[in-house]
């Protein structure tokens, strides 16, 4: 705490600090090196210090707060470090036999920011870490994580970088510098403003529109007349200053003193909850699609039912990263709209696909696919005269397309 808020004194603590490091007993070690973190976050221009240490600690500490500071600071400052991918790489290997999920958890983390500062290196590292988080039931923020990151890299790996890897501002003070009589403060008035501003509200609310705890009768004076000094009784809360009575907490004090206004009582026919066997049945929701597994079409077919029926439904999305040409047919097929015609051209690619239920009824769909923008416009056609039914079938597709 001394390195923390004396600054010009932190180069002499942090060498005395690596003097611990070389103590044989592993609760000093830990605790040293949990210290080190923290100054490294307030001073990280510090870190030339410590990082030539971390080798070592990571070999000789065992306790699981300690290991996990350490793999932080290498993930962390891996791009400094020659050694960091490899000194990573043992923990991944013996990722199964590591007991801790604190130390599991900081290494995924390590290693995912690792990888963005050194990618041909750690990327089958970070793979099989993945994969093993992803298999681990043990700790659930874990496998939750590991899957954030899996899908956040496979969708887009920028945006994956903003996310794992983003630039960490120095920390200006530490939760435990604030001073113990304030944070209470502060607590007792979690639900105001105070939380934003970290003042109390006497800080920062004006005097004259500061709310005060009502006295009782007892506590007030006996002497003068109490006319011009009343307060409200029964622990009301009352403005004070001199334009109290207007104020809004004054309006509403007289608005909770007036008797609310009479409830009319609910008829006894009155059927709330849709129970009234009298009454009109209410619409049944329409069947889901069930689609025909290799169902087929002829062109003429398709080129006649595609001339005659009125277009059903048109929806417009945008599909990044746009699937190839192959893709888009395995996909669709896969939830059983079949393909009649496609095209690839330098700048789109038209698909005409087809799809039958289980009723008989035919769909079809014109999709041009806009490679510049990755958007993806889609028509439906339908011989089915169920309403919303072409809807439905748009709803499958785009569900084909990202899946």
């Amino acid at each position: 705490r001394i390195a923390e808020r004396l600054p010009e004194g932190a180069p002499q603590l942090v060498e005395k600090l690596l003097e611990f490091l070389e103590l044989d007993t592993d609760y000093v070690r830990s605790e040293t090196v949990l210290v080190l973190k923290d100054l490294l976050r307030k001073y990280p221009g510090r870190r030339g210090d410590v990082l030539p240490y971390l080798h070592q600690c990571l070999r000789r500490i065992e306790d699981p707060q300690g290991k996990a500071a350490v793999i932080w600071m290498v993930g962390e400052y891996g791009a400094e470090l020659v050694e960091a991918p490899y000194m990573l790489e043992p923990l991944i290997d013996r990722y199964e036999e590591e007991p801790s999920g604190e130390v599991r958890l900081a290494l995924l983390v390590a290693t995912a920011k690792l990888f963005f500062q050194r990618a041909p290196e750690v990327q089958r590292m970070l793979g099989r870490l993945l994969a093993a988080a992803l298999r681990d039931a043990s700790c659930q923020d874990l496998h939750d994580r590991a899957l954030l990151y899996y899908r956040l890299l496979r969708a887009n790996p920028e945006i994956a970088k903003q996310v794992i890897a983003s630039n960490i501002q120095p920390v200006a003070h530490f939760a435990e510098e604030i001073d113990t009589g304030f944070k209470e403060k502060i607590f007792k008035e979690f639900n105001s403003l105070s939380i934003l501003y970290d003042k109390t509200e006497e800080q920062y609310i004006a005097p004259e529109y500061q709310v005060q705890q009502s006295k009782d009768n007892d506590d007030r004076s006996d002497d003068g007349d109490n006319s011009s000094n009343e307060q409200p009784q029964n622990g009301t809360l009352a403005p004070a200053g001199p334009n109290a009575a207007n104020t809004p907490i004054a309006h509403q004090q007289d608005m909770l003193d007036s008797a609310p206004p009479a409830v009319a009582p609910l008829e006894a026919s009155m059927d709330l909850l849709g129970f009234d066997d009298d009454g009109p049945a209410s619409a049944a929701p329409p069947p889901p699609l069930a689609l025909v597994e290799g169902a087929a079409v002829s062109g003429e077919e398709f080129q006649t039912l595609w001339g005659r029926l009125p277009d059903g439904c048109s929806k417009e999305y945008v599909l990044e990263p746009l699937p190839t040409q192959a893709m888009f047919e395995e996909r669709l097929q896969s939830h059983k709209i079949y393909t009649m015609a496609s095209g690839d051209l330098p700048d789109m690619m038209k698909f005409f696909f087809f799809a039958k239920d289980t009723s008989g009824q035919t769909f079809l769909v014109q999709c041009i696919a806009q490679k510049q923008n990755s958007t993806v416009n889609i028509v439906v056609k339908t011989t089915s005269e169920v309403a919303q039914a072409a809807q439905h079938l748009a709803d499958v597709f785009i569900i084909a397309l990202r899946s």
